[in-house]
């Protein structure tokens, strides 16, 4: 508020804009992440915006504020469609860490929806319709969502590491939910063959 009182700029604006190009930034849980991704904006906003000098405190704050509240106001799983472990374990991630596993999914596969450099090349499929070339094929046996490289980026994370299979069901369930559509009924199909 100070900042806008004195200097008339919106620096929430630019703040969450960078926050925004950090597809991991909802998965984060230590201070030590949040004090390495207040530098890094620090480092980025400072060239416009010297009056942030000295501010690195309140950057901190504000970024773990943040995270705080996307990740509180983001949908919660619908407990009926996944397992009790997989509920348990979004629940203790939740309650340990203040981590919303369901939040970032949802927002990795809107991000990896719209980037279909993102998909392996086996994963895509041409499309005839000229406003989008490829088609996602969620319906291939491994690496859905690019998740061999995701999990080997987050798996020493306490909450990640060994939930391979959840996190991949979890995205399953919110791409047929909310991203793709589930017109031939293959969420079932799919949860049966997971299960096994």
């Amino acid at each position: 508020m100070d900042i806008y009182d004195i200097h008339e700029k919106h620096i929430h604006r630019s703040i969450i804009s960078l926050l925004k190009k950090d597809d991991l930034f909802l998965l984060y849980y230590k201070d030590s992440e949040f004090r390495s991704c207040s530098h890094d904006c620090y480092a980025e906003l400072i060239k416009k915006n010297p009056f942030l000098k000295d501010q690195t405190e309140m950057l901190f704050l504000f970024i773990k504020d943040y995270h705080n509240i996307q990740s509180q106001k983001a949908i919660n799983a619908p407990s009926e469609n996944l397992t009790e472990e997989i509920n348990e374990w979004l629940e203790k991630t939740w309650h340990k860490y203040k981590v919303n596993i369901w939040a970032f999914a949802s927002n990795y596969l809107e991000r990896f929806s719209d980037d279909n450099t993102l998909w392996p090349t086996k994963h895509k499929i041409k499309n005839k319709e000229s406003w989008r070339p490829y088609i996602y094929d969620y319906k291939q046996k491994t690496n859905l969502f690019n998740l061999n490289t995701l999990y080997t980026r987050n798996s020493k994370k306490p909450f990640i590491k060994g939930k391979k299979q959840y996190l991949e069901i979890i995205m399953m369930y919110i791409w047929l939910h909310s991203i793709w559509g589930d017109e031939d009924n293959y969420w079932d199909e799919y949860m049966d063959k997971s299960i096994k």
